[in-house]
């Protein structure tokens, strides 16, 4: 099956008639159900056999409800639904366990909530149940307003090929498998699950698990630091919803926030203009977009409009609009002198602190916390200053990464592309330390340890993975391959810093004075990248090359220089079975993508690696078609980036460019067959466009088409292109 659907998906990507195309369309979409089918029977099997395990890797449980929520999000907003995700105050950030299979868990009963569910909303939350000092007991529960089940239903609910009855499985398919195998998963994770619910008001399904308490990470400590960089506010909350007023006020009040909510616009305008009247005005507005009778962005140009004329209001808030649907249509209505920021639902702790934080320094942004960030990793490295550092990495990106961050420490780098050149180079100079990748070509990290190790005189030579692999499987092989430590891509600095503090000597001659700090990227030029490039860590990624802007768009554009066919040999491999190159292929991808901060990259590509790592051949297809499909809209994205030229000063207008058409025609008619089949490598060519276009008469209305293309709306953009190529005139 996996074979049949990547083949079909390669066969959409060539020239077809409408005919062809159309049988095609119904093969995939046969292929994909039956897969569902086989899927779950698999998974099915396996438990029945005894044959499926629990991993035990550090991970996130943010990151689990977040790809969730984005694998759901279209269906839900195609249905009109409202999906909330919420995280009860005290879970920890970073948790112990099997991602993979807490994510199948959720994510079936998400989907199911969303199949079962007309209008209204379907609301996920995690809280802490039990804790000790290395473990907690977590309950997740996901609640919607869906058909509802009788008793009698529910009970024989998680029986194998069994759903509520006879007339929902021909209305809404599916095998009967899905919550027998998440039964099934969840006692495997030492929990239990149960429903609650009311025949037409809706059902709850409940779980519990238990998982391990992980070291304190780089997402733990950006917390922190930012909480501490985070000022108090006085906060009106403005939604129809009240499940999203409730966690709102829940989020906003563990950060000490006052805050006050409304469920109207009407309301909301009442309420600031109060309290201007008592001279205690609000600080921060968050308002929905689209509620009944006066939407968000209504009343956000009444307070703005307000602000100038009624002296009851003469203390502007800070305004951020949240939103379900339309992010871009609401970029496009939003004045941004209006409104501040925009948050899509669900909304997430970090997406709100991030932005917060962000808006309360608009001189500085997250300066603070990366310059003292730096401060700590300079001071550290002092110690050892002047270390010899061998990094092994075959990636070029990677190694920029961890050398301009080593470099700016004041160690010595030398770069070693393979296992066998690490050998090779360990025998022409001494090392005080080697940074070793795992997987390589050539030779890889284990066997180039071994063979370090053996030659005389390096037997005590410390050796560091520093790896994306994040299997307990690959930890335990590095450590009897003789590797002492495990440093995880992408890489946080102080994190690498106190390991090789730990495993590096100083120098006898440690040199004492400081490095001039790091200069700190201009806050412009940072939310200049983040409007660019949605969904990106742009700060992180900074963070780790310590905010030298010049160097991240170097590395972006070699991310997409070197990754513009990426996706089509995702898709290859898999359907070819060549399980070692695909997860060579993604776990290459999550370590380099994780240092820029391409999340949506990162996440995808881990979730692939860790499931052929585990056989999991059953999910091979759809998670690399969701990474191929992440890594073709992020390499049009940065292409996209990496063709806008740098603004021009302002000395005086520039003239309009002559539009060559004998090289714009035919790249636009390769467009237009591009989107007519729908392929990924439109992004590729609108990128050429938008270079050949820039400065000219067409700028302005290929930008509406570029959009489009980057959004994925293909249909759209090839309307939109037709009408630009019929004003053309045909030479």
């Amino acid at each position: 099956m996996n074979a049949v659907i990547g083949l079909t998906q390669l066969a959409l990507d060539t020239d077809l008639d409408e005919r062809q195309r159309d049988y095609l369309k119904k093969v995939l979409t046969s292929s994909k159900a039956l897969l569902g089918i086989l899927n779950d029977i698999l998974d099915y099997s396996k438990i029945e056999a005894g044959r499926l395990d629990i991993e035990a890797v550090d991970f996130s449980l943010e990151d689990v409800l977040r790809t969730a929520a984005d694998l759901f999000s279209a269906r839900a907003e195609e249905k009109g639904l409202e999906l909330f995700i919420e995280i009860a105050h005290g879970v920890p950030l970073s948790l112990v366990g099997d991602p993979l299979r807490l994510s199948q868990v959720i994510n079936n009963l998400v989907g199911n909530a969303i199949k079962f569910t007309r209008g209204g909303e379907v609301h996920v939350r995690a809280e802490l149940l039990d804790r000790t000092e290395d473990a907690v007991r977590l309950r997740v529960a996901v609640r919607d307003t869906g058909i509802g089940l009788s008793k009698e239903q529910a009970e024989r609910l998680f029986q194998p090929f069994v759903q509520a009855d006879a007339s929902i499985t021909r209305k809404f398919g599916g095998t009967g498998l899905g919550l027998t195998i998440s039964k099934r998963l969840v006692e495997l994770m030492g929990g239990e699950i149960a429903v609650s619910s009311i025949p037409g008001q809706g059902s709850a399904f409940a779980f519990t698990a238990s998982f391990g308490i992980g070291a304190a990470s780089v997402e733990a400590r950006a917390r922190g630091q930012g909480l501490q960089n985070l000022r108090t506010m006085k906060c009106l909350v403005v939604d129809d919803q009240e499940t999203s007023l409730t966690i709102l006020r829940a989020l906003l009040e563990s950060w000490h926030f006052a805050v006050t909510t409304a469920t109207s616009g009407d309301e909301g305008l009442r309420l600031v203009v109060e309290a201007g009247g008592r001279e205690d005005p609000f600080d921060l507005l968050l308002l929905d977009w689209k509620m009944p009778g006066m939407s968000g962005l209504e009343l956000a140009n009444r307070v703005r409009e307000a602000s100038h004329v009624d002296l009851a209001i003469d203390h502007p808030p800070t305004i951020i609009m949240v939103t379900s649907f339309g992010r871009e249509q609401l970029l496009k209505e939003a004045d941004a002198a209006t409104v501040n920021a925009i948050l899509t639902k669900p909304v997430t702790p970090s997406d709100l602190l991030d932005t917060l934080i962000r808006l309360q320094n608009p001189e500085g942004g997250s300066a603070p916390v990366t310059e003292e960030t730096f401060r700590g990793t300079r001071a550290s490295l002092s110690h050892i200053r002047g270390a010899r550092i061998l990094l092994v990495e075959d990636n070029e990106l990677n190694q920029q990464v961890a050398r301009e961050f080593l470099g700016k420490g004041g160690l010595t780098v030398t770069i070693a592309g393979n296992g066998q050149e690490a050998v090779d180079a360990v025998q022409r100079q001494p090392f005080d330390a080697i940074l070793m990748d795992l997987h390589m070509p050539v030779m890889d990290g284990f066997e180039a340890t071994r063979r370090i190790h053996a030659l005389p005189g390096l037997e005590n030579l410390p050796i560091i993975a520093m790896t994306a692999a994040a299997m307990s499987q690959d930890r335990i092989a590095s450590t009897e391959a003789g590797m002492i430590a495990h440093v995880a891509k992408p890489v946080d600095p102080q994190e690498l810093a106190d390991t090789l503090l730990r495993w590096v000597k100083p120098t006898q001659d440690e040199v004492t004075q400081e490095f001039p700090a790091a200069s700190g990227a201009a806050e412009a030029d940072v939310m200049a990248l983040e409007r660019a490039l949605p969904g990106f860590s742009v700060r992180p990624a900074l963070a780790r090359i310590c905010d030298d802007v010049a160097l991240y768009r170097q590395l972006l554009q070699i991310f997409a220089r070197s990754h513009a066919t990426t996706a089509e040999r995702i898709l290859m491999l898999e359907a070819q079975g060549d399980e070692e190159q695909l997860y060579q292929v993604a776990h290459g991808l999550k370590g380099e993508a994780g240092n820029i901060g391409v999340d949506a990259i990162r996440h995808a590509a881990d979730a692939l690696a860790v499931a052929v790592r585990n056989k999991a051949r059953d999910h091979y297809a759809v998670l690399a078609g969701a990474l191929a499909a992440s890594c073709a809209a992020s390499v049009a994205l940065l292409g996209r980036l990496v063709a806008s030229p740098p603004a021009v000063e302002a000395s005086g207008a520039q003239p309009e460019r002559e539009i060559r058409l004998e090289r714009v025609l035919p790249l636009l008619q390769q467009l237009a067959s591009l989107l007519e089949v729908k392929s990924l490598r439109a992004g590729e060519v609108v990128c050429e466009a938008v270079a050949l276009l820039e400065g000219t008469a067409l700028a302005g209305d290929f930008l509406d088409i570029d959009n489009c293309v980057q959004e994925l709306r293909y249909d759209v953009a090839l309307a939109k292109l037709q009408v630009l190529l019929e004003d053309l005139p045909q030479s």
